[in-house]
Protein backbone atom coordinates (compact mmCIF):
# COMPACT_ATOMS: atom_id res chain seq x y z
CA UNK A 1 0.00 0.00 0.00
CA UNK A 2 1.16 3.10 -0.83
CA UNK A 3 1.23 6.44 -2.86
CA UNK A 4 4.02 8.95 -4.17
CA UNK A 5 6.79 6.48 -2.51
CA UNK A 6 4.79 6.12 0.84
CA UNK A 7 5.13 2.44 1.81
CA UNK A 8 2.68 1.03 4.26
CA UNK A 9 0.79 -2.19 5.98
CA UNK A 10 -2.63 -2.90 6.84
CA UNK A 11 -4.22 -6.03 8.52
CA UNK A 12 -7.50 -7.21 8.78
CA UNK A 13 -8.67 -9.40 11.91
CA UNK A 14 -11.45 -11.75 11.31
CA UNK A 15 -13.66 -9.20 13.72
CA UNK A 16 -13.05 -6.67 11.00
CA UNK A 17 -10.47 -4.50 12.47
CA UNK A 18 -8.36 -3.06 10.20
CA UNK A 19 -4.88 -1.33 11.26
CA UNK A 20 -3.49 0.77 8.46
CA UNK A 21 0.24 1.79 8.78
CA UNK A 22 1.70 4.10 6.95
CA UNK A 23 5.19 5.20 8.67
CA UNK A 24 4.82 6.65 11.44
CA UNK A 25 0.97 7.37 10.55
CA UNK A 26 -1.37 5.25 12.33
CA UNK A 27 -5.23 4.75 11.26
CA UNK A 28 -7.63 2.20 12.21
CA UNK A 29 -10.99 1.11 10.56
CA UNK A 30 -13.90 -1.27 10.80
CA UNK A 31 -15.27 -3.17 8.05
CA UNK A 32 -19.14 -2.23 8.46
CA UNK A 33 -19.86 -4.98 5.33
CA UNK A 34 -18.53 -5.90 2.03
CA UNK A 35 -17.76 -1.92 0.50
CA UNK A 36 -18.04 0.44 3.84
CA UNK A 37 -15.45 1.15 6.52
CA UNK A 38 -15.35 3.74 9.49
CA UNK A 39 -12.04 4.82 10.25
CA UNK A 40 -10.72 6.48 13.16
CA UNK A 41 -6.82 8.18 12.90
CA UNK A 42 -5.42 8.93 16.14
CA UNK A 43 -4.97 12.62 15.14
CA UNK A 44 -4.72 15.83 17.22
CA UNK A 45 -8.47 16.25 15.84
CA UNK A 46 -9.37 12.90 16.58
CA UNK A 47 -10.52 12.39 12.66
CA UNK A 48 -13.60 10.06 12.02
CA UNK A 49 -15.93 9.04 9.75
CA UNK A 50 -16.81 6.12 7.48
CA UNK A 51 -15.36 5.65 3.96
CA UNK A 52 -17.50 5.63 0.98
CA UNK A 53 -16.75 3.20 -2.50
CA UNK A 54 -15.90 5.12 -5.16
CA UNK A 55 -18.24 4.97 -8.42
CA UNK A 56 -16.61 2.53 -11.08
CA UNK A 57 -15.24 3.37 -14.50
CA UNK A 58 -12.59 5.89 -15.23
CA UNK A 59 -12.88 9.55 -13.27
CA UNK A 60 -11.37 12.78 -14.80
CA UNK A 61 -12.38 15.81 -15.14
CA UNK A 62 -15.83 15.73 -16.71
CA UNK A 63 -17.00 14.32 -13.53
CA UNK A 64 -16.75 17.50 -11.62
CA UNK A 65 -19.38 19.60 -13.92
CA UNK A 66 -22.54 21.02 -12.06
CA UNK A 67 -23.39 22.61 -9.30
CA UNK A 68 -22.18 21.42 -5.95
CA UNK A 69 -22.99 22.64 -1.64
CA UNK A 70 -19.08 22.76 -0.70
CA UNK A 71 -17.61 23.27 2.89
CA UNK A 72 -15.19 22.34 5.52
CA UNK A 73 -15.90 19.54 7.00
CA UNK A 74 -12.36 19.11 9.57
CA UNK A 75 -10.66 22.12 10.40
CA UNK A 76 -7.59 21.15 12.08
CA UNK A 77 -7.18 23.57 14.99
CA UNK A 78 -9.63 26.40 15.82
CA UNK A 79 -7.45 29.19 14.16
CA UNK A 80 -8.48 27.28 10.74
CA UNK A 81 -10.47 28.98 8.54
CA UNK A 82 -13.55 27.43 7.37
CA UNK A 83 -16.10 28.10 4.88
CA UNK A 84 -19.66 27.12 2.94
CA UNK A 85 -20.93 27.79 -0.31
CA UNK A 86 -22.40 27.46 -3.58
CA UNK A 87 -20.24 26.48 -6.47
CA UNK A 88 -20.50 25.87 -10.18
CA UNK A 89 -18.16 23.54 -11.82
CA UNK A 90 -17.24 23.36 -15.68
CA UNK A 91 -15.56 19.73 -16.19
CA UNK A 92 -13.56 21.19 -18.92
CA UNK A 93 -10.40 19.14 -19.57
CA UNK A 94 -7.52 18.99 -18.76
CA UNK A 95 -8.22 22.13 -16.58
CA UNK A 96 -11.48 22.69 -14.82
CA UNK A 97 -12.82 25.64 -13.51
CA UNK A 98 -14.88 25.69 -10.12
CA UNK A 99 -16.43 29.55 -8.88
CA UNK A 100 -19.08 30.64 -6.33
CA UNK A 101 -20.03 32.29 -3.29
CA UNK A 102 -18.89 31.21 -0.05
CA UNK A 103 -19.37 32.55 3.69
CA UNK A 104 -16.06 32.59 5.54
CA UNK A 105 -15.12 31.99 8.99
CA UNK A 106 -12.31 33.04 10.29
CA UNK A 107 -10.72 33.98 13.92
CA UNK A 108 -10.58 37.70 12.83
CA UNK A 109 -14.16 37.22 12.11
CA UNK A 110 -17.05 36.22 9.07
CA UNK A 111 -16.41 37.46 5.42
CA UNK A 112 -20.03 36.67 4.01
CA UNK A 113 -20.88 36.75 0.42
CA UNK A 114 -17.21 36.10 -0.98
CA UNK A 115 -16.48 35.41 -5.00
CA UNK A 116 -14.05 32.23 -4.72
CA UNK A 117 -12.38 30.81 -8.19
CA UNK A 118 -9.91 27.84 -8.39
CA UNK A 119 -9.32 25.17 -11.29
CA UNK A 120 -8.35 21.28 -10.85
CA UNK A 121 -6.84 18.45 -12.60
CA UNK A 122 -8.18 15.14 -12.46
CA UNK A 123 -6.41 12.13 -13.63
CA UNK A 124 -7.28 8.76 -13.99
CA UNK A 125 -3.87 7.48 -15.01
CA UNK A 126 -1.86 7.76 -11.44
CA UNK A 127 -4.68 7.19 -9.01
CA UNK A 128 -8.36 7.43 -10.62
CA UNK A 129 -9.84 10.09 -10.08
CA UNK A 130 -7.03 11.71 -7.48
CA UNK A 131 -6.11 15.22 -8.88
CA UNK A 132 -4.85 18.71 -7.62
CA UNK A 133 -6.59 21.35 -6.88
CA UNK A 134 -4.88 25.01 -7.95
CA UNK A 135 -5.96 28.60 -5.97
CA UNK A 136 -4.54 31.62 -7.90
CA UNK A 137 -2.14 29.15 -10.28
CA UNK A 138 -0.61 27.69 -7.34
CA UNK A 139 -0.92 23.75 -6.26
CA UNK A 140 -3.26 24.38 -3.13
CA UNK A 141 -4.95 21.13 -2.21
CA UNK A 142 -5.23 16.92 -3.54
CA UNK A 143 -9.06 16.16 -5.23
CA UNK A 144 -10.43 12.72 -4.81
CA UNK A 145 -13.62 12.30 -6.54
CA UNK A 146 -16.03 9.70 -5.12
CA UNK A 147 -18.84 10.32 -8.06
CA UNK A 148 -19.80 12.58 -9.96
CA UNK A 149 -21.83 14.09 -6.95
CA UNK A 150 -19.23 14.10 -4.69
CA UNK A 151 -15.76 15.20 -4.19
CA UNK A 152 -13.44 16.01 -1.58
CA UNK A 153 -10.30 18.21 -1.19
CA UNK A 154 -7.99 17.70 1.53
CA UNK A 155 -6.02 21.47 1.35
CA UNK A 156 -3.08 22.92 2.38
CA UNK A 157 -4.02 26.48 1.25
CA UNK A 158 -3.83 29.44 3.20
CA UNK A 159 -5.46 30.67 5.02
CA UNK A 160 -7.65 27.23 5.10
CA UNK A 161 -4.91 24.83 5.73
CA UNK A 162 -5.08 21.80 6.50
CA UNK A 163 -8.77 21.22 6.49
CA UNK A 164 -11.17 18.41 4.62
CA UNK A 165 -13.55 20.24 1.98
CA UNK A 166 -16.61 18.41 0.90
CA UNK A 167 -18.47 19.28 -2.28
CA UNK A 168 -21.73 17.57 -2.85
CA UNK A 169 -24.98 17.87 -5.78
Amino acid sequence: MGEGGGNGTYTVASNGRTDIRINPAYAAAYLVNSNEAFFIAPDPCVSFGFGEPQAPGTITNSAIAGNYAGSTAIPANVQNVIFSGEFTADGASPTGNISGIEDIGAPSGPSLAVAANATYSISSTYANGKGWWYVNGNRAGIVYVISPSKFVVLSWAVPYYPSLWIFEQ
